[in-house]
């Protein structure tokens, strides 16, 4: 009646309408399902680049480089980018013409963009920059407990606060990992913030990321809602917390406990004091009611990772769940990789795709490390379960969800009957005390929990509105501790810590509160799943394993994944059971732990124990706090009181203290210091109207022990203190500041040593591919790495300068910044010279490496093994001679033109950076002492007398041999007949020149022979050496990645090196070993090289490296002193007996001199030719004369046939091509001396010192062990005096004086010899023999020759010139 009564036309009108609405509805509904849904919609193209941006944080948390963050944050900013786009296509939609509930909120989804709305792609850049930094300096972090034993979080730090029980160690490592960790990261952490906030306020519809995040949650009363729910929960924890206490008090001294009531926070047995299971031994209600020692069962039932992995998966199979599909085990990382640095924190991980769902975990075998498993997997559970739905609902329903989720496991995984139904626990706990222990252990890990889960946002949140400013981050981070958790620092805090960025979830920007609503809501769950499987157990005591009711019903919520809100999604779970719902209840959660928390206020009763703390305030001493903008004091001590007055009073000297400014205070405030300074930080900050006025502050009840020092300052006067104080005052904060620049600068997550190790690294590895395979595609490459190593040390040389050294105080620091800007000529601004100096000496290099000297027609031979087996075992004097020269012909002589071009620029470009005259200057500043030319020509000359006497008997002996003709009367030795192409050691003509034949004979290439010795073997006799006195085996890859014998089928550099490729686990020998006696002891050389490097990896890159160049060389030496030993020998199988009385002492001693004695001038020379070179002292017109004038004065030999200028016989020594400053040499030779009577010293040695052996004594190897673990992080005198000290030996400073009294033996019998021969123990000093050279006069060459044959040839070349000048007069 009333519709006919509205008239036709307002009927017509309404229906017009609705069918309008209906089709407008229907019609947008299909364009945004169109959109969201279609072929290549929203939630396809989502998901697509979601899988490519989780592959690449994927490769980034499982391999933390540069290269992998940067390919992580292009993602990052990648996926901004479409958000951004798809939220403008989303906008265009009409939500209020839209009916279907899935579309409206799928659409609501891609309009929230967060901060990828923001317009401006750098700072998303930078944010996405800062995150990947700061997750970086955590995940890499490392505490060094000791200068040897350096620890990450994860195993190290972890199992510290797992099983120690040592208070100060607790302690130590409890500051320790807050050092390295949260405070490298604070002013990162600040920008952070400021960033987001700018970011999420741009699109104006949050007030800042607090509150973006909490809209996650979809309720208005979240906050509010959280805070009630933790208020019911209190009284529950305050009486655990209560017991706990009273229990640790007992182990611990009181004393520790302030009388607040609050716990050290460092007792917890957990980093963050956030679970305190791992102390349940401590507090076990009833010992050995129903123990659970779930590590020990697992040990010795020999579980492994996988094993952990495929328990937990059963359990999922069991109730219903999924089983893990093949790429899971495939893909995952299980374990933590010894070859790199990962972030360990344990996560679940969704590709997007369907198919690919992982864990990265750093998993190690214990009952705690299970129970995450479980909790990882059940992350993954959730996963496949909402697989089928649309991208944007493939997440938790909330936050909360995803962590209660996999967490649910835990409840019955836990319970007794589950364990001894799985085989680690053999009996139930019976009784209540069974009960209580059970309860006990669950409270440790779920309810201590509840506070630190609660208050990580409740910071977060006041940091994000500003409330909490960078000026009181850790402030307010320790209010919040102490009065929610009440516990306390166990050291003194201050603004110059960061302890939030300690935690993972704070650096990583996880929201945190989902873990406080994850604990409430899996109790909600167990409660209702346990009801529905008609459980008749105590609800802690039911376990829904092999239940698959109660897993369909889980299985019901899990599919709907966020397609509702989580109200909806809680109600699905707990309809029709008692926990019904769809809110938060604490409920169930109080229910669970009843039982106990009736027994624990019964015993807190009994004690007298106060089921509460100071929740105001921290206890004192805990916090440097502010008053009037300015730190005070919270901590005792006489000395910080003077250190603080002193200070405080110096500045009455610039004013009205009343009324200053100090903005450097500020700065102080927000900066850090040094570990060392850490103590006294805090009181520099004090108000000097506090200090000075208000004695209340200084000489309270604490301080009484300095009430006369106190009286006694401030009967001072405010004008009293000199200008000076103030100074100190200013370097002090200055030095500190300046100093944590550069420590972060050198050792940050991707500072100068971690860059510089990576690209040495890699310029090693194209180094050895030339040195191996002498190519000129390797060469070019070789030359590149050398140019972007210079490129990078130029770079970094103008970072480095940017610090002021005047203002650190640091040793350690001030030296490794000096080392990089002292980039010798890689700071030379032209490329081309640079790229041309390194092309030279690979050229020059590959010319010595590549010559072969071709001795018929048929027979050409390269240095090793051909000329080298000549040199070594002919005794023809003719072929010895045509060999020696027959090398310096291919050799030398090709390179001499290069090696002129190659000292010009060489020299141009290290005197452009105007600190150095010359490129010997340069060499020569490696060993830090100004003196360091005249000490070594000093230590010369006192080594110079036992020199002489061996070589006028090595003369007389060899004249026995050859022809005396063949001896000039000079006094010089042929330099061909030494049994060595460059005369350097003599020991390969030892049979020549036995002084007692027979006695104590050490063959032992023919030993090694008879006994089959093979390469291998050779090394692996080294190795054992080494071992034996507590240093390092040889690592897998050195075994593999080596060349330990030459190829074949291709040219290399045979000089035998030792190699460090930068990466901390490969190093490596290059050697054409054979098997002599000679090589044998070559091979122990090159080993000690690789065990200094394996000793001093842990230092950062700078430090990696002798303590000077000699260090180096006298390290791989030092077994050559104990393995030549006949004792030695002996005892390894290569001589049948021990040489007896003093001719067997003779014999073996100067085996010793023709290899140690001989080579002292050699070793010496080389660069005194090489330095007069870069003076310009020598030029290219006498560089042949000056390097023979040098090795006729100090070595006393001579060319074999003449020279001349059209040779260059430098060059014939790898080490002149090779660009290899070689007195180092000469240095090592006296080092070694002087170390090896010293470690005979330590190890009580009573036998002469050059029949000492070192062998297998681990206190002698132990005292090399400190030296060598030092690297070059000192000056070299103090490496020196580390290892020499406490004996005779003992010194800073180079001397001659061990090597003397080891030979002294021989000195006299050598010198007693030549008397009676009367062979005078001298030569020529001042000339060459007659005949070794062809001068130049005038431009034309003349013949300082004699001999028929040289007239003749004489007369021919002096004819062909007169002829050649008629003919140019004419």
């Amino acid at each position: 009646m009333y519709i006919c009564r509205m008239g036709i036309h307002n009927i017509v009108i309404l229906v017009v309408v609705a069918t309008v609405v209906s089709y407008v509805s229907a019609h947008e509904d299909d364009r945004v399902r169109e959109y969201v849904e279609g072929m290549n919609g929203y939630n396809k193209r989502a998901e697509n680049l979601r899988y490519q941006y989780t592959i690449k944080s994927w490769a980034y948390n499982t391999n933390i480089t540069e290269y992998n963050q940067k390919q992580m944050t292009e993602m990052s900013l990648q996926w901004s980018d479409f958000a951004k786009k798809e939220a403008s296509e989303a906008a265009k939609f009409n939500l209020s013409a839209m009916t279907d509930a899935r579309l409206i909120r799928q659409i609501n989804m891609i309009l929230d963009v967060g901060i990828s709305g923001y317009h401006n792609s750098d700072v998303l850049r930078k944010i996405a920059e800062l995150e990947a930094e700061m997750t970086g300096i955590y995940s890499s972090a490392k505490w060094c407990k000791t200068p040897t034993e350096c620890l990450q979080l994860e195993p190290g730090l972890t199992a510290i606060f797992t099983n120690s029980r040592n208070y100060d160690e607790l302690r130590d490592a409890w500051k320790g990992w807050r050092d390295v960790s949260g405070k490298m990261m604070r002013s990162k952490f600040q920008e952070f913030v400021t960033l987001m906030n700018m970011a999420i306020k741009a699109g104006g519809k949050y007030p800042d990321m607090g509150a973006y995040y909490r809209s996650w949650y979809d309720d208005a009363e979240f906050e509010n809602d959280a805070r009630k729910i933790f208020d019911q929960l209190a009284p529950l924890y305050d009486e655990l917390h209560a017991y706990v206490r009273r229990k640790l008090k007992m182990h611990y001294d009181p004393k520790h406990f302030p009388s607040s009531g609050h716990i050290p926070a460092h007792l917890l047995g957990n980093m963050w004091a956030q679970q305190w299971n791992n102390i349940y031994a401590l507090l076990e209600p009833y010992p050995g009611k129903g123990n659970q020692n779930i590590t020990k069962a697992m040990t010795e039932q020999k579980y492994n990772v996988t094993h952990m992995y495929r328990l937990a998966e059963e359990f999922f199979v069991s109730i219903g769940l999924q089983p893990m599909p093949d790429s899971f085990w495939t893909n995952s990382m299980l374990v933590k990789p010894p070859d790199r640095d990962v972030v360990c924190h344990a996560s679940a991980w969704d590709f997007h795709n369907g198919t690919d769902f992982r864990i990265k975990q750093c998993t190690i075998v214990t009952g705690e490390q299970l129970n995450t498993v479980h909790h990882e997997m059940g992350h993954v559970q959730y996963y496949l379960e909402y697989k089928h739905q649309p991208y944007l609902f493939r997440s938790g329903a909330n936050p909360g969800f995803h962590e209660g989720v996999a967490d649910i496991a835990s409840l019955s995984f836990q319970t007794p009957e589950h364990l001894k139904e799985i085989g680690l626990i053999q009996e139930l706990p019976n009784g209540t005390e069974g009960d209580i222990n059970f309860l006990m252990k669950m409270a440790l890990e779920k309810v201590a929990f509840l506070p630190f889960g609660y208050l990580i946002d409740q910071w977060r949140w006041s940091v994000y509105r500003g409330e909490t400013t960078p000026s009181n981050y850790n402030k307010a981070w320790w209010d919040l501790r102490c009065k929610y958790q009440g516990i306390s620092p166990p050291v003194a805090r201050s603004e110059q810590d960061f302890d939030p960025g300690a935690k993972y979830h704070i650096p990583d920007n996880t929201p945190y509160i989902r873990y406080f609503v994850s604990f409430v809501l899996q109790f909600q769950w167990h409660q209702a799943l346990c009801q529905v499987m008609n459980n008749t157990r105590p609800l802690h005591r039911c376990d829904i394993y092999k239940n698959k009711i109660a897993g369909d019903r889980l299985k019901a919520m899990l599919q709907m994944g966020s397609s509702e809100h989580w109200s909806e999604a809680l109600f699905k779970l707990t309809r029709g059971t008692t926990g019904e719902t769809r809110k938060l209840s604490a409920a169930p959660l109080l229910a669970y732990f009843e039982p106990l928390r009736i027994w624990l206020k019964e015993e807190n009763q009994k004690a007298n124990e106060t089921a509460t703390w100071d929740k105001s305030n921290c206890p004192s001493s805990s916090f440097v706090t502010v008053l009037s903008g300015a730190p005070t004091l919270t901590a005792s001590g006489c000395l910080p009181m003077i250190i603080v007055a002193c200070i405080s009073v110096s500045f009455a000297l610039v004013g009205d203290i009343g009324h200053m400014k100090y903005p450097f205070f500020e700065r102080l405030r927000r900066g850090s210091v040094t570990k060392t300074r850490n103590r006294f930080a805090p009181y520099l900050n004090m108000s000097l109207f506090q200090i000075l006025y208000n004695k209340s502050i200084l000489c309270r009840r604490d301080y009484v022990q300095c009430d006369c020092f106190c009286y006694t300052y401030f009967r001072m006067g405010t004008h009293s203190v000199g200008l000076l104080l103030v100074l100190v005052t200013l370097v002090s904060f200055v030095s500190a500041t300046e100093d944590e620049r550069v420590q972060d600068y050198l050792q940050g997550i991707n500072g100068y040593n971690t860059r510089a190790a990576n690209l040495s690294n890699h310029y090693s590895l194209k180094s050895w591919a030339y040195n191996t395979n002498i190519t000129e595609y390797n060469q070019k490459q070789m030359t590149e790495m050398s140019l972007q190593w210079s490129d990078f040390a130029k770079k970094e040389a103008l970072e480095a300068a940017k610090f002021n050294l005047s203002a650190m105080t640091n040793a350690s620091l001030i030296r490794q910044i000096n080392m990089i800007l002292d980039v010798g000529i890689s700071g030379y601004q032209d490329s081309d010279v640079l790229r041309k100096i390194a092309e030279l000496e690979a050229e020059m290099t590959g010319i010595y490496s590549s010559a072969k000297w071709c001795k018929t027609s048929t027979e050409c031979l390269a240095l090793e093994p051909g000329l080298t087996a000549i040199i070594t075992n002919s005794r023809n004097y003719d072929e010895l001679r045509d060999a020696w020269k027959g090398w310096r012909d291919v050799s030398g002589k090709m390179m001499r033109s290069k090696y002129q071009e190659f000292v010009t620029l060489m020299n141009m470009a290290i005197k452009a950076g105007g600190k150095y005259t010359d490129m010997g200057a340069y060499y020569r500043s490696w060993y830090e002492d100004p003196k360091f030319e005249n000490d070594v020509r000093e230590i010369f000359n006192e080594l110079a007398p036992l020199y002489d006497q061996l070589h006028a008997y090595v003369r007389r002996k060899l004249k026995m041999h050859y022809d005396a003709k063949y001896f000039p009367s000079s006094g010089h030795i042929p330099a061909h007949l030494f049994g060595n192409m460059w005369a350097q050691q003599w020991n390969n003509i030892y049979d020549m020149l036995e002084p007692y034949p027979g006695q104590g004979s050490q063959n032992l290439t023919k030993a090694m022979i008879e006994q089959n010795y093979n390469v291998t073997h050779m090394y692996r006799v080294a190795e054992e050496f080494f071992v034996s006195i507590g240093l390092k085996p040889m690592p897998d890859s050195f075994w593999t990645n080596s060349m330990l014998v030459k190829p074949p089928d291709r040219d290399v550099v045979c000089h035998a090196s030792a190699w460090d490729f930068s990466n901390g686990t490969d190093f490596r020998i290059k050697q054409c070993t054979i098997v002599t006696g000679d090589q044998l002891n070559t091979v122990h050389h090159e080993m000690g090289h690789v065990q200094y490097y394996l000793e001093y990896n842990h230092q950062p890159y700078l430090f990696r490296s002798g303590a000077n160049p000699g260090f180096h060389e006298g390290v791989a030496d030092i077994a050559s002193l104990s393995f030549q030993t006949p004792e030695h020998l002996k005892e390894i199988g290569l001589i049948p007996e021990l040489p007896n009385g003093t001719e067997g002492d003779i014999n073996f001693l100067m085996q010793m001199a023709l290899e140690k004695v001989a080579f002292l001038p050699f070793g010496y020379l080389i660069d005194q030719w090489r330095w007069s070179v870069y003076r310009g002292e020598t030029t290219p017109s006498n560089y042949n004369k000056a390097w023979w004038n040098l090795r006729c004065k100090y070595q006393g030999v001579s060319p074999p046939v003449a020279r001349s200028e059209q040779d260059f016989d430098p060059g014939a020594k790898f080490h002149i091509p090779g660009n290899t400053p070689y007195i180092r040499y000469f240095v090592s030779f006296v080092l070694q001396f002087q170390w090896h009577q010293a470690l005979c010293q330590v190890m009580n040695s009573t036998r002469p010192l050059h029949r000492c052996d070192i062998y297998k004594n681990t206190i002698a190897g132990d005292r090399l062990k400190e030296m060598l673990q030092m690297g070059s992080s000192e000056q070299w005198g103090e490496a020196l005096f580390k290892l020499t000290r406490g004996t005779n030996a003992e010194n800073r400073k180079l001397s001659a004086a061990p090597l003397l009294a080891y030979f002294k033996p021989l000195q006299d019998w050598l010198t007693e010899e030549n008397q009676k021969a009367k062979e005078n123990a001298t030569w020529d000093k001042e000339n060459c023999p007659s005949g070794s050279f062809v001068t130049v006069l005038n431009g034309a060459p003349t013949i300082a020759a004699t001999g028929s044959l040289p007239m003749l040839i004489l007369a021919f070349i002096a004819v062909s010139c007169l002829q050649f000048a008629d003919n140019e007069s004419k």
